[in-house]
């Protein structure tokens, strides 16, 4: 089955199941924005939620947003800076965009330090070093579904991904 994009809120049945209380727990107050979707593939049970956007000291956005992506059962921390993207309000064209990933590890217990520098762009679990590769190829899959819902004005839609070192 592939990804597919789903609405949730906070009345809905997701909003638990996806454990988004305890995801703005994680994120904080700062940098934490209420997701609407969720993008999902049911029968692998992997599913990928934006939910926070970094914003500079004048409360414009910085191009750097959080992500927490579940991967068959394990609960990642994603971060995505935007590098650059092309034919934004062309329509019936081709678009995309590139992206890098400047951490992706596992999620803890609260969230000190979002967008800030310090840390190991890379941090999966020892069980998952093994399935990086795999890992990475679903995310990418993951977000291209995710944009959809955005760039569905573009004929095709290409989505680069890199990785902080």
């Amino acid at each position: 089955m592939a990804f597919v994009n789903e609405h949730i809120s906070e009345s809905s049945d997701n909003w638990e199941k996806y454990g988004m209380l305890q995801i703005e727990k994680f994120v904080g107050p700062f940098s934490y924005s209420i997701p609407s979707t969720c993008t999902i593939d049911h029968e692998r049970n992997i599913y990928l939620i934006n939910v926070a956007h970094k914003c500079d000291s004048e409360h414009r956005p910085t191009g750097l947003t959080g992500w927490v992506f579940s991967w068959r059962g394990h609960m990642l921390w994603l971060e995505l800076e935007a590098k650059e993207a092309w034919n934004w309000g062309t329509r019936n064209g081709a678009g995309g965009c590139k992206r890098c990933i400047t951490r992706l590890g596992a999620m803890g217990e609260k969230l000190h330090d979002f967008g800030f520098p310090g840390k190991a762009p890379e941090q999966l679990p020892d069980e998952l070093k093994k399935q990086r590769t795999e890992i990475l190829k679903d995310l990418h899959a993951a977000l291209l579904a995710a944009r959809a819902k955005i760039s569905s004005e573009f004929t095709t839609y290409e989505l680069t991904l890199e990785i902080a070192e």
